[in-house]
Protein backbone atom coordinates (compact mmCIF):
# COMPACT_ATOMS: atom_id res chain seq x y z
CA UNK A 1 0.00 0.00 0.00
CA UNK A 2 1.48 3.30 -0.76
CA UNK A 3 1.44 6.62 0.96
CA UNK A 4 -0.65 8.11 -1.47
CA UNK A 5 -3.24 5.64 -1.05
CA UNK A 6 -4.11 6.78 2.33
CA UNK A 7 -6.82 9.49 2.78
CA UNK A 8 -8.24 10.61 6.44
CA UNK A 9 -11.31 11.95 6.32
CA UNK A 10 -12.12 14.30 9.23
CA UNK A 11 -15.69 14.39 10.00
CA UNK A 12 -17.20 17.47 11.48
CA UNK A 13 -19.78 17.19 14.30
CA UNK A 14 -22.01 20.06 15.79
CA UNK A 15 -23.33 19.50 19.13
CA UNK A 16 -27.17 20.84 19.63
CA UNK A 17 -25.73 23.88 21.32
CA UNK A 18 -23.36 24.69 18.31
CA UNK A 19 -26.62 24.48 16.15
CA UNK A 20 -28.35 26.83 18.75
CA UNK A 21 -25.23 29.25 18.81
CA UNK A 22 -25.19 29.41 14.99
CA UNK A 23 -28.77 30.27 14.49
CA UNK A 24 -28.63 33.03 17.57
CA UNK A 25 -25.57 34.44 15.25
CA UNK A 26 -27.22 34.26 12.46
CA UNK A 27 -30.42 36.24 13.84
CA UNK A 28 -28.66 38.49 15.46
CA UNK A 29 -26.96 39.33 12.33
CA UNK A 30 -30.25 39.75 10.66
CA UNK A 31 -31.65 41.98 13.22
CA UNK A 32 -28.91 44.25 12.74
CA UNK A 33 -29.32 44.46 8.84
CA UNK A 34 -32.56 45.36 9.45
CA UNK A 35 -32.07 47.62 12.02
CA UNK A 36 -29.34 49.44 9.66
CA UNK A 37 -30.76 49.75 6.32
CA UNK A 38 -34.28 48.92 6.78
CA UNK A 39 -35.66 50.63 10.15
CA UNK A 40 -33.32 53.39 10.00
CA UNK A 41 -35.58 55.11 7.29
CA UNK A 42 -38.29 55.35 10.18
CA UNK A 43 -38.92 58.55 11.63
CA UNK A 44 -38.40 59.61 15.06
CA UNK A 45 -41.13 59.76 17.39
CA UNK A 46 -42.56 61.48 20.38
CA UNK A 47 -43.45 59.57 23.23
CA UNK A 48 -46.00 60.02 25.18
CA UNK A 49 -46.90 58.38 28.90
CA UNK A 50 -48.21 59.23 32.55
CA UNK A 51 -47.60 58.22 35.45
CA UNK A 52 -49.86 55.14 35.74
CA UNK A 53 -47.92 53.35 32.97
CA UNK A 54 -44.55 54.87 33.90
CA UNK A 55 -46.14 52.49 37.21
CA UNK A 56 -47.33 49.76 35.83
CA UNK A 57 -43.68 49.36 33.63
CA UNK A 58 -41.53 49.27 37.55
CA UNK A 59 -44.70 46.65 38.59
CA UNK A 60 -43.75 44.53 35.98
CA UNK A 61 -40.39 44.18 36.24
CA UNK A 62 -40.99 44.06 40.38
CA UNK A 63 -43.12 41.25 39.70
CA UNK A 64 -41.56 38.93 36.91
CA UNK A 65 -38.80 36.24 38.05
CA UNK A 66 -35.56 36.32 36.55
CA UNK A 67 -36.15 33.35 34.57
CA UNK A 68 -39.04 35.03 32.88
CA UNK A 69 -37.40 37.88 32.33
CA UNK A 70 -34.21 35.78 30.50
CA UNK A 71 -36.77 34.27 28.11
CA UNK A 72 -38.80 37.42 28.01
CA UNK A 73 -42.17 36.45 29.63
CA UNK A 74 -42.92 39.36 31.72
CA UNK A 75 -46.04 39.80 33.84
CA UNK A 76 -47.80 42.55 32.61
CA UNK A 77 -50.60 44.57 35.04
CA UNK A 78 -54.17 44.43 33.50
CA UNK A 79 -54.53 47.28 31.03
CA UNK A 80 -50.82 48.77 30.87
CA UNK A 81 -49.51 48.90 27.67
CA UNK A 82 -47.09 46.39 26.45
CA UNK A 83 -45.14 45.03 23.42
CA UNK A 84 -45.32 41.27 22.11
CA UNK A 85 -42.41 39.56 20.18
CA UNK A 86 -43.21 36.93 18.21
CA UNK A 87 -46.38 34.02 19.72
CA UNK A 88 -45.50 34.43 23.13
CA UNK A 89 -42.97 36.95 24.08
CA UNK A 90 -44.48 39.83 26.45
CA UNK A 91 -42.14 43.11 27.81
CA UNK A 92 -43.57 45.96 29.59
CA UNK A 93 -42.90 49.07 27.87
CA UNK A 94 -42.78 53.11 29.20
CA UNK A 95 -45.03 54.85 26.34
CA UNK A 96 -48.86 55.03 25.92
CA UNK A 97 -49.11 56.75 23.04
CA UNK A 98 -46.55 57.66 20.06
CA UNK A 99 -46.72 61.24 17.68
CA UNK A 100 -45.67 63.87 16.82
CA UNK A 101 -45.52 67.56 18.09
CA UNK A 102 -45.40 70.94 16.97
CA UNK A 103 -45.43 74.34 18.14
CA UNK A 104 -47.82 76.68 16.78
CA UNK A 105 -47.99 80.36 17.48
CA UNK A 106 -48.50 80.04 21.76
CA UNK A 107 -50.03 76.71 21.41
CA UNK A 108 -48.62 73.12 21.44
CA UNK A 109 -50.00 69.97 19.52
CA UNK A 110 -49.73 66.41 19.88
CA UNK A 111 -51.09 64.42 16.76
CA UNK A 112 -50.80 60.34 16.60
CA UNK A 113 -48.32 58.78 14.85
CA UNK A 114 -49.82 55.96 12.82
CA UNK A 115 -49.50 52.61 14.40
CA UNK A 116 -47.13 49.80 13.00
CA UNK A 117 -46.49 46.41 13.30
CA UNK A 118 -42.10 46.38 13.33
CA UNK A 119 -41.88 43.09 12.47
CA UNK A 120 -42.99 40.52 14.89
CA UNK A 121 -43.01 43.10 16.93
CA UNK A 122 -46.78 44.77 18.26
CA UNK A 123 -47.94 47.15 21.16
CA UNK A 124 -50.76 46.39 22.86
CA UNK A 125 -52.83 48.72 24.75
CA UNK A 126 -51.33 52.21 23.32
CA UNK A 127 -53.84 55.00 23.14
CA UNK A 128 -54.45 55.02 18.65
CA UNK A 129 -55.46 58.08 17.74
CA UNK A 130 -54.42 59.67 20.76
CA UNK A 131 -53.94 63.87 20.00
CA UNK A 132 -53.98 66.47 22.01
CA UNK A 133 -53.80 70.77 21.79
CA UNK A 134 -52.93 73.31 24.51
CA UNK A 135 -51.74 76.87 24.71
CA UNK A 136 -48.15 77.62 26.00
CA UNK A 137 -49.55 79.39 28.80
CA UNK A 138 -51.16 76.45 30.40
CA UNK A 139 -47.75 74.76 31.03
CA UNK A 140 -47.05 75.21 34.92
CA UNK A 141 -43.69 72.99 35.36
CA UNK A 142 -41.27 71.33 32.89
CA UNK A 143 -38.10 69.09 34.28
CA UNK A 144 -35.82 66.19 33.50
CA UNK A 145 -36.99 63.34 34.63
CA UNK A 146 -34.81 59.86 35.09
CA UNK A 147 -37.42 56.52 35.26
CA UNK A 148 -35.96 53.60 37.03
CA UNK A 149 -35.17 50.98 34.57
CA UNK A 150 -33.42 48.35 35.83
CA UNK A 151 -33.66 46.20 32.89
CA UNK A 152 -32.53 48.44 29.57
CA UNK A 153 -35.97 47.83 28.27
CA UNK A 154 -36.07 51.84 28.22
CA UNK A 155 -33.06 52.53 26.42
CA UNK A 156 -31.99 55.14 28.58
CA UNK A 157 -33.98 58.07 26.84
CA UNK A 158 -33.95 61.10 28.99
CA UNK A 159 -37.60 61.96 29.61
CA UNK A 160 -39.52 65.35 30.45
CA UNK A 161 -41.99 65.40 32.88
CA UNK A 162 -44.85 68.27 32.18
CA UNK A 163 -47.37 69.35 34.40
CA UNK A 164 -50.08 71.73 33.34
CA UNK A 165 -53.42 73.21 34.27
CA UNK A 166 -55.41 71.27 31.86
CA UNK A 167 -56.91 67.64 33.54
CA UNK A 168 -56.07 64.64 33.78
CA UNK A 169 -54.39 62.59 32.09
CA UNK A 170 -52.29 66.42 30.28
CA UNK A 171 -52.05 67.55 34.59
CA UNK A 172 -49.00 65.46 34.41
CA UNK A 173 -47.35 63.71 31.64
CA UNK A 174 -44.07 62.69 30.24
CA UNK A 175 -42.50 63.27 27.02
CA UNK A 176 -39.28 61.62 25.23
CA UNK A 177 -38.42 60.74 21.61
CA UNK A 178 -38.13 57.41 20.37
CA UNK A 179 -38.45 55.06 17.22
CA UNK A 180 -37.48 51.12 16.63
CA UNK A 181 -34.17 51.78 15.01
CA UNK A 182 -31.45 50.84 17.58
CA UNK A 183 -28.82 52.76 15.84
CA UNK A 184 -30.72 55.52 16.28
CA UNK A 185 -30.51 55.68 20.12
CA UNK A 186 -27.61 58.82 20.13
CA UNK A 187 -29.91 60.83 17.68
CA UNK A 188 -32.81 60.14 19.49
CA UNK A 189 -31.46 61.13 22.96
CA UNK A 190 -30.10 64.46 21.22
CA UNK A 191 -33.69 65.34 19.81
CA UNK A 192 -35.48 64.43 23.18
CA UNK A 193 -33.19 66.70 25.30
CA UNK A 194 -34.07 69.65 22.21
CA UNK A 195 -37.51 68.91 22.55
CA UNK A 196 -37.28 69.22 26.69
CA UNK A 197 -35.40 72.70 25.98
CA UNK A 198 -37.89 74.32 23.47
CA UNK A 199 -40.50 73.23 26.40
CA UNK A 200 -39.02 75.25 28.68
CA UNK A 201 -38.56 77.96 26.61
CA UNK A 202 -42.26 78.27 25.46
CA UNK A 203 -42.59 79.19 28.69
CA UNK A 204 -40.82 82.24 29.01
Amino acid sequence: MNAGDLTMHHAVHISPMGYLFLAAFIALGIWALIQRHVLSGYPAEVWFSTKAQLDAFDEAVARTSWLRKIVGRFRIPKGAAYTTLGVWQRFPILLLARGRIAFEEGSIRFTPFPSKHRYAMRDRNLLDGFSFEMKQTDLVLIEAFEPIDKVGLGWGLPWTRVVTTRPAPLNEFFLTIGGPNAYGMKNYREQALALRDKLQRSMT
